[in-house]
């Protein structure tokens, strides 16, 4: 009898699984839709109608949000943050501006359809790869050297091109390490032709990293690289993915000897010279205590010295006021306790175990460099997949409040 129960209970998984995925492709659809028109709105013409881009967005997430009530899908956990988030956001732009913060719904939306797509396997390789896709295309459309002292150059992308959103080298090299994590990760579980197609695209994205000598974007490749290493040594089959990854590396570096160069003269320059961003934690307890109640709003966040901090936590202080900012940091809490519980779990395999701890730690570290680490694509696929090792491990009527109890007692 329990044989039979289990048996029927799988078919109607099954089942479920085929009927859900009619309702994944349109919120795919709406997800790549949405963020086209914000990648490339240029390039379509899209800008050139005020408020379309915005409306399509927010059309797309309204669309997929009615899609997930209908198929009684549980919303993520980040996503109920993120909301809460927004709304601080839009109050305190409101109030100072009477504009409503855009970038915020935009976030909230793009994350929203992201973590219910990656909770598919195959929808997942698809997304991966048409961020890929977005990151090669920009650059190829609008990638230009900027000059730096003593004939360095770094790779970004000009501001009216396509990508305008990651167009600066620090963001263009998040996104590209993030998104080749990803392909190398997923390449683990593919076959001979599809491994081989995600590491071809990884190395294409690690070398578009490198050129943009960044040394955030350098330090997350190479943690995101160590632990997919650390993967294949721990499974059988290993052995040909690196050396697969091996030789394309090997062609790469001998294909662009000489680009491969000036990059390690540049990162060599680089490392010798210290950032200026680090002066704003000279006037910050005075300026939170300013901004303790309320913020400036999303067009300051500036400190007394005038300098916008790239610091997610100091700048969003300072934007939309200590609720705010601390809000988030009890998110980054969150998500910390629920991945150090999913480490010591047995319902993840070790390679999805390094998987999470990769991806948190690549966005616990960008917060000290980045005015709002979330909004990056690069990241708002990592938080995805985070959420979607963490949901292995829940139950099935996981809900915010158990999330909070539960983050607790971690």
């Amino acid at each position: 009898m329990e044989n039979v129960t289990t048996i029927t209970n799988s078919a109607l998984k099954e089942s479920s699984e085929r009927t859900v995925d009619l309702w994944l492709i349109g919120i795919e659809f709406l997800l790549y839709f949405s963020m086209t028109c914000r990648v490339f709105g240029a390039q379509f013409g899209i800008l050139n109608i005020y408020g379309l881009s915005g409306a399509i967005i927010l059309a797309s997430a309204v669309l997929a949000f009615v899609i997930m009530i209908f198929r009684h899908e549980s919303i993520p956990v980040s996503v109920y943050f993120a909301l809460i988030i927004s709304i601080i956001a839009n109050i305190t732009d409101l109030y100072f501006y009477e504009l409503f913060n855009r970038n915020m719904v935009y976030w909230l939306s793009f994350l929203m359809m992201a973590c219910f797509i990656t909770r598919n396997d195959a929808a997942l390789f698809r997304f991966i790869v048409f961020l890929s896709t977005c990151v090669l295309i920009s650059v190829y459309l609008g990638g230009q050297w900027f000059d730096i002292e003593l004939g360095h150059t770094r790779l970004g992308l000009t501001g009216n091109a396509a990508g305008s959103m990651f167009a600066n080298p620090n963001a263009l090299a998040q996104f590209a390490a993030l998104t080749s994590t990803a392909l190398l990760f997923y390449s683990i579980r593919c076959r001979l032709a599809t491994k081989l197609f995600c590491l071809v695209l990884a190395v294409s994205l690690s070398s578009i990293v490198l050129m943009t000598l960044s040394r955030t974007g350098l330090l997350m490749f190479g943690l995101g690289l160590f632990c997919y290493i650390v993967a294949l040594l721990i499974g059988r089959k290993g052995g040909i993915d690196l050396l697969i990854l091996a030789l394309l590396a090997f062609v790469a570096i001998t294909v662009f000897a000489v680009q491969f160069d000036n990059i390690t003269t540049g990162y060599y320059y680089r490392m010798q010279t210290e950032s200026d961003r680090i002066t704003y934690w000279q006037s910050a307890s005075e300026d939170m205590l300013d901004t303790l109640f309320s913020g400036q709003g999303s067009y300051a966040g500036f400190t007394s010295t005038g300098i916008k901090p790239h610091n997610t936590f100091l700048w969003l202080h300072l934007a939309f006021g200590g609720f705010c900012a601390w809000f988030y940091v009890g998110w980054l809490a969150w998500l910390g306790c629920a991945t150090f519980k999913c480490m010591f779990l047995n319902v993840l395999s070790p390679v999805e175990k390094l998987e999470l701890g990769a991806f948190f730690i690549m966005f616990l570290m960008v917060q000290f460099v980045a005015i709002f680490a979330p909004a990056n694509f690069g990241f708002i696929l990592g938080i995805a997949i985070i959420e979607k090792h963490l949901r292995a491990g829940r139950p099935a009527d996981y809900t915010l409040p158990q999330a909070l109890s539960g983050a607790r007692h971690a």
